[in-house]
């Protein structure tokens, strides 16, 4: 089993050669706790998180280092703000660059609508998740993604650079939108998923096969020596 998707796997057994050929590799997202990661109430979870009730947020989460793209999400969101200038852009997480994004922040002239939460509790981020209108991402590569399945639970709609994962977690023009690493078209497809109407009924649709819960019985679907042993 691996935590990637289909393409993903394909890639590792081709540069692994011989190793890999003939091994059958099941792809097994990582798993999250969807009785924190779920749908909640917006303005009280902003009345919560002291945000205000009236402008467009976009949250990510990861560790701020160059790798997550986070000096392409603010160029982007320079460019989302055309659209709405009160909107808010939360970092939630910390890093060794934390100072370097500051600092462009206030170079951009975004200081007032970027904001850094720093590391957080999986409640605590769940919270950010759901006062939020909107989840990005602009990292250059990534394993299975489990903070885009945290942001799918909450049901937001996503927009993401294409990595390993972002195809399979989000679905183009449904959920959200997977693009190429450009801040004109990335800040178009962050508008474009504002109105997309059927994220959360996609989710609903979705989601089980990440939840933990269900971790036990897709093993055994999977794995049949443990059945085998367990029965």
């Amino acid at each position: 089993m691996a935590a990637a998707d289909e393409s993903a796997i394909a890639d590792m057994k081709h540069r692994a050669g011989d190793i890999l050929r003939e091994k059958d590799i099941v792809s097994f997202p990582t798993r999250i706790d969807t009785e924190i990661y779920c749908p909640g109430n917006r303005l009280l979870s902003r009345q919560k998180l002291d945000l205000p009730k009236d402008a467009i947020i976009a949250v990510t989460t990861g560790r701020i280092h160059w790798a997550k793209g986070w000096s392409f999400l603010m160029d982007s969101f320079k460019l989302f703000l055309e659209n709405f200038p009160k909107a808010l852009l939360i970092f939630i997480g910390d890093g060794a660059e934390r100072e370097a994004l500051e600092a462009k922040a206030l170079a951009l002239g975004l200081n007032k609508n970027v904001i850094i939460a720093g590391y957080q509790s999986p409640p605590a981020i769940a919270a950010y998740l759901q006062a939020a209108d909107l989840f990005v991402m602009g990292s250059f590569k990534e394993g299975w993604s489990t903070v885009l399945v945290e942001a799918l639970a909450c049901h937001l709609p996503i927009v993401s650079t294409r990595f390993s994962s972002a195809d399979a977690i989000v679905c183009q023009n449904v959920n959200g939108f997977v693009v190429d690493r450009d801040p004109i078209i990335f800040s178009k497809a962050m508008v474009s998923a504002l109105d997309l109407p059927g994220v959360g009924k996609y989710t609903d649709s979705v989601i089980d096969r990440y939840a933990l819960k269900n971790l036990a019985s897709d093993l055994l679907k999977v794995w049949p020596l443990i059945k085998k042993v367990t029965l």
